[in-house]
């Protein structure tokens, strides 16, 4: 079994695969219908995107899973992506809030 390190942040979740040294993105998304909807749609269409680009041309992110979970009252969404760079509030903060 793979060790994992994580870390909360905001609403996505770093990951760290350390036997592979494979970092990926968990985006969790909040228990709100819409925004679960959303979520189902994005998987989706890059699940759409993915399968029709084996050359991987398209430029897409790569999603490697999306998967459901509850608590004690809500049932949430997470995205599980792989890791590209900063993400967009780290990028903003370090232009000094300039986009």
């Amino acid at each position: 079994m793979a060790e994992y390190f994580s870390v909360k942040i905001y609403t996505t979740t770093k990951a760290m695969q350390l036997r592979y040294m494979i970092y990926l993105i968990f985006k969790v998304i909040r228990p709100v219908k819409r925004y679960i909807e959303s979520a189902k749609i994005e998987a989706e269409t890059i699940i759409d995107i993915i399968s029709k680009d084996v050359n991987r041309e398209a430029n897409c992110v790569l999603m490697i899973d999306y998967f459901y979970f509850e608590d004690q009252n809500n049932r949430y969404i997470a995205l599980v992506f792989e890791r590209l760079g900063k993400s967009l509030y780290d990028f903003i903060k370090m232009n000094n809030h300039k986009g």
